[in-house]
C-alpha cells in the first residue's frame, strides 16, 4: 500500500509559501513603482506640511490686511491726506534718536519723551537707520497690528480646539473697524497696544509669565 497521506499537506505548504512571496513581491512592486502608498509611509514631513495647509486660511488673512493697510496709508500720505503734525512728531524724534541726538521736536516745541513717554519710540531707531522715510512707521504699523491676530487665533485655538472657529475670531479682530479706522489714523505707538493687550490676555490663560513679562 502506498501512503499518499503527507503529500497534500506538503504541497499545501508550499502552495502557501509561494502565495506568501508573490504577494511580498507584489506589495513590494506596489510601493517601489510608484503607486500609492499607504498613510503611515507619508513620513514626518508630510504630516507637518498637511498640518501646516490648515493654518493657511488665517495667514492669509493676516498678510492681506498687512499690505493692504500698508498700501492704503503710504498712499494717504503721499497724496497728502495724512495730518501734518501728528506724522512729524514721530517722524522727526525717531530720526533725531537715530542719529543719536536729543528728540528734541521742534514742530511743538518739546522734547519727544516729554510729551508722550512712549519708550517704544526706541525699539523703531534702528528702522530708520535701514529706511529713513515716514512711509516705513505706517508700514511696520500695519504689520504689527496684523499680527495681533496671532495671540487671538491661538487662544482661539487653545480654547475651543478648532482651527475653523481660530480663524474666525482672527478674522472679527482684523475686520474690527475701530482697529481699522486707528491704523489710518496717520502714525500712533497707541495702536500697538491692540497686539500687545492680546499677547497678554494669550500669555495670562496659557500661562507664560515671561510672555507675559514681554507683553
Amino acid at each position: 500500500m502506498t501512503d499518499v497521506g503527507p503529500e497534500p499537506a506538503l504541497q499545501d505548504g508550499l502552495g502557501a509559501g509561494t502565495l506568501d512571496e508573490t504577494s511580498n513581491a507584489e506589495r513590494i512592486h506596489v510601493t517601489t513603482s510608484g503607486g500609492p502608498a499607504p498613510p503611515h509611509h507619508l513620513g514626518p514631513r508630510w504630516s507637518r506640511c498637511l498640518g501646516l495647509i490648515q493654518h493657511l486660511p488665517f495667514l492669509l488673512l493676516m498678510l492681506a490686511y498687512a499690505v493692504r493697510f500698508s498700501d492704503i496709508t503710504v498712499n494717504m500720505l503721499r497724496s497728502y491726506n495724512q495730518n501734518a503734525y501728528d506724522m512729524a512728531i514721530p517722524d522727526q524724534g525717531i530720526w533725531l534718536l537715530s542719529r543719536f541726538q536729543s528728540p528734541f521736536v521742534t514742530i511743538m516745541g518739546k522734547n519727544l519723551f516729554g510729551d508722550h513717554t512712549s519708550f517704544i519710540f526706541l525699539f523703531l531707531v534702528p528702522l530708520d537707520w535701514i529706511y529713513p522715510h515716514s512711509a516705513a512707521l505706517l508700514v511696520i504699523q500695519a504689520v504689527v497690528i496684523a499680527t495681533g491676530a496671532i495671540p487671538v487665533y491661538l487662544l482661539a485655538q487653545h480654547l475651543l480646539k478648532s482651527t475653523v472657529l481660530a480663524t474666525c475670531f482672527a478674522a472679527a479682530y482684523l475686520l474690527s473697524p475701530a482697529l481699522q479706522q486707528g491704523n489710518l489714523e496717520q502714525f500712533h505707538v497707541e495702536a500697538f497696544e491692540a497686539t500687545l493687550l492680546a499677547l497678554a490676555i494669550y500669555a495670562a490663560v496659557v500661562w507664560q509669565p515671561r510672555l507675559l513679562l514681554v507683553a
